[in-house]
């Protein structure tokens, strides 16, 4: 306490921060590693005379740059897809799978013996784990896969085993006849375990890129790229027809807005039909209208890069780990070429649907002309006749037992007979005429549909006397008949009411109405454009004179 005199100043006596020691601030260390260089640049200054005052030094600490290690191996594959790979070590080792690559070395040319088989089960596989007879299995059924057979009775431990195997031997065995080996055991288990197909999707891919191989052809068509983080890299990019062919199936699966698959016709033996020429007429888009490397140049690809490490989840020794930096041209999430490729197949489907007699057509918006031209080009090369007109020939129609009931009469023309016809035909117009006043004294007639015939005066009519117009009046109700004509002229609001009033949604109402229709003439009237329903052009004239 500070004494004042010869007596204390009480009040100092309640100062804490007094009696604690002052903190002393640490000297601040520049790290020399923080500097690259110093640099000195002259500010010279006027005096109010106009001479110099002197020169001002200023000094600038400039941060040095740490620069990106070097990646120990990039290539450009050949493909317009993958820019650049570049593979970098792993940058911290570690010692704890390093006697599995032994292992792995060692017993790699060994072969097996036929052995029965022995359960195995660990979480991380490996060599040690095994007793000797499991390790005789393992050897045996690793024989048989590489030989091309795939035994049912294993477990999913010697599975993971045998892919790390492959994995761990890496540059030291036949990379290609690893990368077959690997394709072979998705193939042959996945239907058994079914985890494969998120693992080796990626595994597959990292090991052919580290290694410089191109995709296994066809593997994508089998299902391997939908659960791959970058299902690009297994399109294929061979040489010869299967490059545009491998983009169609590829772009068809990944980059589409349109299922063809979905459609009611795509059935049967239709829909051999519609995978082979779907795909080929898009191959013939992509030879057509790409430019050199750029895959459909109408589209904007969209650049992207992604960093990985490689194999992840697998038992890896540190020597083999990896990680890397790919560039790529993102197909799959290209917005305007997925619009793209939805038109190209809907376009491609109409042509298809034309060739085999079917009335409806797909809503087509956006596609280009030269586009369109490769469609056309392809179909007329492919199927230049319609199946309607094969199958509706003389020839045909002859041998169908059917086409007897529609032969002309062997008995001659008899005026008496055509006086019956003519009085028949006035009977159906007096019942027509009996309707039409019916409803326009009742004053509800609400439609012309329901004033060409009901279901009554329907059912009192001859069957070869009666249009499919008129059946389709007769068993459309009201709302039925008002969803049509707002899809005539496009009203979606009018749409949504008049389902609504049914208690339905828009599309469940359009379906039966479709379903109605399917049964009269045999095939819809109402397609979906997305924001609504419209009325298919075949069928248009069959409404439009009422609305």
């Amino acid at each position: 306490m500070e004494k004042k005199g010869d007596a204390f100043d009480m009040d100092d006596f309640w100062a804490i921060e007094k009696l604690v020691p002052k903190k002393e601030k640490p000297a601040v260390l520049r790290r020399s590693s923080d500097i690259s260089a110093i640099e000195i640049t002259s500010d010279l200054t006027q005096n109010a005379g106009g001479g110099n005052e002197g020169d001002a030094l200023t000094v600038k600490y400039v941060p040095r740059r740490r620069e990106t290690a070097a990646p120990d191996d990039e290539y450009e594959p050949s493909s317009p897809l993958i820019g650049s790979v570049k593979i970098y070590r792993w940058k911290n080792s570690y010692n704890y799978y390093e006697e599995f690559r032994r292992d792995a070395l060692r017993l790699c040319k060994r072969s097996g013996r036929p052995s029965a088989h022995i359960a195995f089960f660990s979480y991380v596989p490996q060599y040690v784990q095994l007793s000797d007879a499991q390790l005789e299995y393992y050897l045996y059924f690793r024989d048989c896969v590489r030989a091309g057979a795939c035994p049912r009775e294993t477990d999913y431990s010697y599975v993971l085993l045998l892919i790390y195997e492959i994995i761990n031997l890496g540059g030291d065995a036949d990379v290609k006849e690893g990368q077959e080996l690997l394709c072979r055991i998705w193939e042959g288990y996945r239907d058994v375990y079914p985890r494969l197909d998120r693992y080796l999707a990626d595994w597959i891919c990292d090991y052919s890129l580290i290694h410089h191989l191109p995709p296994p052809v066809g593997i994508c068509d089998r299902g391997l790229a939908d659960n791959s983080t970058l299902k690009e890299f297994y399109v294929y990019y061979g040489k010869g027809e299967g490059i545009s062919l491998g983009y169609a199936h590829a772009l068809m699966r990944f980059c589409s807005g349109y299922d063809y698959r979905k459609s009611k016709f795509a059935a049967g033996e239709n829909l051999a039909l519609y995978d082979e020429h779907l795909a080929g007429a898009l191959a013939r888009v992509i030879e057509t209208c790409s430019d050199g490397d750029q895959l459909l140049s109408a589209a904007a690809l969209t650049e992207n890069r992604i960093t990985r490490d490689a194999y992840s989840g697998a038992l890896c020794a540190s020597e083999m780990k990896r990680r890397l930096e790919i560039s790529f041209c993102s197909f799959s999430r290209s917005h305007e070429l997925r619009f793209l490729v939805a038109d190209v197949l809907k376009y491609a489907e109409n042509r298809l649907r034309g060739y085999l007699g079917v009335k409806s057509k797909l809503s087509v918006f956006g596609i280009p002309k030269p586009l369109a031209d490769a469609v056309d080009a392809y179909f007329n090369e492919k199927l230049p006749q319609r199946r309607r007109e094969k199958e509706t020939s003389a020839d045909t129609i002859a041998k169908e037992p059917y086409a007897k009931l529609y032969d002309a009469p062997s008995s001659p023309l008899s005026e008496e007979n055509a006086a019956k016809i003519e009085e028949r035909s006035w009977g159906t117009t007096k019942i027509l005429v009996e309707a039409f006043d019916m409803e326009e004294d009742s004053g509800t007639s609400t439609s012309p549909a329901k004033e060409v015939l009901t279901a009554p005066v329907l059912d009192s009519l001859p069957e070869e006397e009666i249009s499919d117009k008129e059946r389709l009046y007769a068993l459309f109700d009201a709302d039925m008949l008002a969803f049509v004509r707002a899809a005539l002229v496009g009203d979606v609001l009018a749409e949504e009411r008049i389902a609504g009033k049914q208690g339905k949604l828009k599309d469940a109402f359009a379906d039966d109405i479709n379903g109605i229709a399917a049964d009269v003439i045999g095939d819809v009237i109402l397609e979906d454009i997305g924001v609504g329903y419209a009325v298919i052009e075949d069928y248009r004239e069959l409404f439009e004179d009422d609305r």
